[in-house]
């Protein structure tokens, strides 16, 4: 097939030739993108409301979109396991702060502490003293 005939279905790269059908999954993935103005929290509730919107959708999906780690992408997402009066308190700081409200150091803390203990953490982070 010449490669100037653009009215054919495939589309050619030479050597290989790929069909329409082999990028559907991309579509599914389409709209992320990784606002680096928003807080972290926020990303991570954006991204956890997509997944569980589109099936087939995962981390490494996101992150072939965002130009991010696979890994990283997981370290953000788990940011939303946090508990949500922790979240609400985290996003009202957000809306008062911007950006470095809480600083990505304490949300990584605090996800790895069971629910209680992120509520008793977080209190004593917005008294001023460290976690």
């Amino acid at each position: 097939m010449p490669l100037n005939d653009w009215s054919a279905n495939p589309v050619v790269i030479s050597p290989f030739q790929f069909r329409w059908d082999s990028f559907k999954g991309l579509e599914l993935a389409r709209g992320f993108k990784y606002d680096r103005k928003k807080h972290l929290l926020e990303v991570a509730m954006e991204w956890k409301v997509q997944i569980s919107q589109n099936e087939g959708l995962s981390s490494s999906g996101i992150a072939a979109q965002v130009g991010l780690s696979s890994g990283r992408v997981r370290q953000i997402l788990g940011f939303s396991t946090l508990h949500s009066e922790v979240q609400s308190s985290i996003l009202e700081q957000v809306s008062k702060k911007g950006r470095a409200a809480v600083p990505e150091r304490v949300l990584r803390a605090l996800v790895k502490e069971e629910a209680d203990k992120q509520k008793l953490l977080f209190a004593r982070y917005l008294q001023g003293k460290s976690l």
